[in-house]
C-alpha cells in the first residue's frame, strides 16, 4: 500500500485509500486463518511512520476528517442500538430484583468508564 500511495497525488484518491486499505488488510488476513484485527493494527502502525512520507498534507487533513465524522457516527449508531435494546434487556431481567440490577448496572458501568479512563 506504501508503494501504491506514492503513485497517487490526487486527495480524492488518497483518501479512498486509506479506508480500502483497513478492507484489503483484513479480508486476506482472515482468509489465511489469522486474525484481521491486528492485521490492521500492524498495518495502522506501518502507515503512521510512512504515511507522513508518502500522502500530502491536504490528503492527511481530509482522511483525518473523515475518520472523525465516521467514529462519531459509529458512536452514536451504537448508543442507539444500546438504546433500542435496553426494554428487550429490562423485559428479560424478570429473574432476580430491580435493586440488584440497577446496582449490577451502575457497577458495571463504573467499570467500563475506569477502564476508558486508563
Amino acid at each position: 500500500m506504501v508503494a501504491l500511495r506514492r503513485r497517487f497525488h490526487d486527495r480524492a484518491l488518497e483518501s479512498a485509500l486509506a479506508v480500502l486499505t483497513t478492507l484489503a488488510t483484513y479480508l486476506p488476513a482472515q482468509a489465511l486463518g489469522v486474525s484481521g484485527v491486528v492485521a490492521v493494527v500492524t498495518c495502522g502502525l506501518i502507515g503512521s511512520q510512512t504515511g507522513p512520507n508518502v500522502i500530502s498534507a491536504g490528503a492527511r487533513v481530509q482522511i483525518t476528517g473523515f475518520w472523525e465524522v465516521s467514529t462519531f457516527i459509529l458512536k452514536n449508531a451504537l448508543f442507539v442500538l444500546v438504546g433500542v435494546q435496553t426494554p428487550v434487556i429490562a423485559g428479560a431481567i424478570g429473574s432476580i430484583s430491580v435493586g440488584r440490577a440497577v446496582v449490577t448496572a451502575l457497577l458495571v458501568g463504573n467499570v467500563v468508564v475506569a477502564i476508558r479512563l486508563l
